[in-house]
C-alpha cells in the first residue's frame, strides 16, 4: 500500500466486515512475519487481520540515507492505513516496541481504537534496557565470563543515557553465548516458522529504521506517566521470564490503568508468549476482544 508517499507492506486478510485486529510488531525493526505466520490463519477465521512491516522495515520500501524517520510518522502511517482500508475502529495488539506504538496511537487517535492488547510492552525503553543488561550479566556470569558480566552491570546501573545503554547492550549482546535466551524461555514450544532467505537479506533496512529512530530520540521518552490517560480497555500479557516488561512497568500499569486494564502472566514464556504459549495466547486475546468489542 502507498501510505503517505511510501510503499508499506500490509497484510489485510479475513472477512472485511468482521471485527478488525491490527498487529504491531516490535524491534524497532522486527517485522510482522513470525507473529503472522503463527497467528494469522487462526485469527482471520473470526476477525479481519491487519499487520504490517512498519515504514522502512523488511518488506516495506527502504528508507533513504537522507530521509528522516520520526516516531510520529509510524503513528500517522497507522491512521492512514485504517482510513484506506475503510475500517471504522480496530483492536490493536502491540508486541514490545509495538506496545509503545499502540499507546502513542491511542493517545493521538483515540476515536480509532476499541481496545489494546499489550504483549510484553516497553513503555520505558531505558528501564527495559537496564533489565536486559541485568539478564545479560547473569548469562555471562553463568558462563564464567566475569569481565563482561561486570560491564553489563555497570551499564545497567550507571549514569548513562538510554542511547549509550542501548549501544552497550548491542555491543555486549554480540558476545553472549546465546543472546536468544534473553527473550525466549523454551524454544521447543515455538511453532516452526520459515524465514525466507530473501527476507533475511532485508535486515539492513531494519537496522536503518532503528538508527533513524535513535537519531530522533523520541523512542526513549518514558510513557509510564501517561498510562493513566488511556481511555479504552486494555490487556497486558507478560511472560513470567520476560526481561523487557520489568516489574516497574507492571506496577505502573496496574496503578495507572485501574479498572480499564488487567494483567495476565504466562508462566512458560519469555518475551514472546504469543510464540511460546501460542494456543493459550490466542484464546486469551479472543476472549478479551469478545469482552470489549460488543
Amino acid at each position: 500500500m502507498i501510505i503517505r508517499g511510501t510503499n508499506i507492506y500490509v497484510e489485510d486478510e479475513g472477512d472485511k466486515e468482521a471485527r478488525a485486529l491490527l498487529f504491531l510488531h516490535g524491534g524497532p525493526g522486527e517485522g510482522c512475519l513470525i507473529h503472522s505466520s503463527i497467528h494469522k490463519d487462526q485469527f482471520k477465521q473470526n476477525y479481519r487481520w491487519v499487520s504490517l512491516d512498519q515504514r522502512g522495515v523488511l518488506r516495506s520500501e527502504s528508507l533513504h540515507e537522507d530521509e528522516d524517520l520520526k516516531l510520529v510518522d509510524l503513528v500517522h502511517d497507522l491512521e492512514e492505513i485504517r482510513i484506506q482500508l475503510q475500517i471504522e475502529k480496530w483492536v490493536i495488539w502491540g508486541h514490545s516496541f509495538g506496545g509503545l506504538l499502540a499507546l502513542l496511537y491511542e493517545r493521538t487517535f483515540p476515536d480509532s481504537v476499541i481496545s489494546i492488547v499489550f504483549e510484553c510492552p516497553s513503555f520505558d525503553f531505558d528501564l527495559s534496557l537496564q533489565s536486559l543488561l541485568q539478564g545479560a550479566a547473569e548469562q555471562f556470569k553463568s558462563s564464567g565470563n566475569e569481565d563482561f558480566s561486570l560491564k553489563c552491570r555497570q551499564y545497567s546501573r550507571g549514569n548513562y543515557s538510554p542511547d549509550e545503554r542501548l549501544q552497550a547492550f548491542l555491543d555486549l549482546g554480540q558476545q553472549l553465548p546465546d543472546r536468544s535466551k534473553l527473550y525466549i524461555h523454551n524454544p521447543h514450544n515455538i511453532p516452526p516458522v520459515t524465514y525466507p532467505q530473501e527476507i533475511q537479506k532485508m535486515q539492513g533496512k531494519s537496522i536503518r529504521h532503528l538508527e533513524k529512530l535513535r537519531q530522533e530520540g523520541k523512542m526513549y521518552d518514558s510513557l509510564l506517566p501517561v498510562l493513566s490517560d488511556i481511555t479504552v480497555p486494555t490487556l497486558l500479557i507478560k511472560g513470567a521470564y520476560d526481561l523487557v516488561t520489568c516489574s516497574t512497568h507492571v506496577e505502573a500499569y496496574q496503578q495507572s490503568v485501574s479498572t480499564k486494564g488487567k494483567v495476565l502472566i504466562f508462566n512458560q514464556s519469555g518475551h514472546n508468549p504469543s510464540w511460546e504459549e501460542s494456543v493459550q495466547f490466542s484464546l486469551a486475546v479472543s476472549d478479551f476482544i469478545k469482552e470489549t468489542y460488543r
